[in-house]
């Protein structure tokens, strides 16, 4: 599967000035929804985004659960709605991740500068959103999130479909004793450092991310990469982009 074409793996959509994109593979499954968006809210709209997202993709903002802001400055979590705790849907500030196994509960991710993942199951019908940043990378929380799933949704992380999307750089500079931390947090990593004509060493997250996948036993057939610079230029503004996923 080719995992750098865009033209393979993003779906456009398009209503008259409106435009947003969705990862084909998600689409061909047919039960699940997801929208990729890039939108500027006015000032005085900023506390009204979320609701304005919902409305704008008719999905049902009392449901909806969302990872309210998240840059590499700050991450703010927060569910619009405690619907139905009682059912398997979490909000979980510790991974930066929100799941559920509800028709027609939407996560919402919006996000500047940051690797998303998107991950449905299509045989327990479980979705879930994650922000993964350096300090998420490093602790492996990818792991930890697929292992949460299994135990509350009794996925096998075999079935997962995966789309993990940098809307950032997704190689981050670090320094020496940054790069220590990761070599001994992870079994070979040699294949996610490289250097830049300056000497300067960069780590690719999506690599390491995707290694992480793999050891808690995700396909890598399933898992689909999209990097910054193959993403269409509306995606790749230093600007919030939204990301939304519901069971249909």
């Amino acid at each position: 599967m080719d995992t750098n074409n865009n033209a393979n793996i993003l779906n456009l959509h398009t209503d008259g000035d409106f435009e947003y994109y969705s990862v084909a593979v998600l689409d061909e499954l047919g039960d699940v929804e997801q929208y990729i968006w890039q939108k500027d809210f006015d000032e005085n709209e900023e506390n009204q985004d979320l609701i304005k997202v919902c409305e704008l993709f008719e999905l049902n903002y009392n449901r909806a659960l969302a990872i309210g802001k998240f840059d590499n400055e700050s991450i703010e979590i927060s569910s619009i709605k405690d619907v139905e705790p009682k059912c398997f849907t979490m909000a979980d500030p510790n991974v930066c991740s929100i799941t559920t196994n509800l028709r027609k509960v939407p996560l919402i991710i919006k996000s500047k500068q940051i690797v998303n993942v998107i991950i449905y199951d299509p045989i327990k019908k479980v979705s879930a959103l994650a922000a993964v940043s350096m300090r998420q990378t490093l602790d492996k929380s990818l792991k930890e999130l697929i292992l949460k799933l299994n135990i509350k949704y009794n996925i096998n992380p075999m079935d997962l479909k995966i789309g993990m999307i940098s809307f950032g750089n997704s190689k981050v500079e670090v320094n020496g004793d940054t790069l220590e931390v990761f070599k001994n947090n992870f079994h070979n990593i040699s294949h996610c450092i490289s250097k830049t004509e300056n000497d300067i060493t960069n780590l690719d997250i999506c690599k390491i991310n995707v290694a992480t996948l793999l050891e808690v036993g995700a396909k890598y057939e399933n898992i689909i990469i999209i990097k910054n610079e193959d993403l269409p230029e509306a995606l790749r503004m230093d600007e919030y982009v939204y990301v939304v996923i519901n069971i249909k």
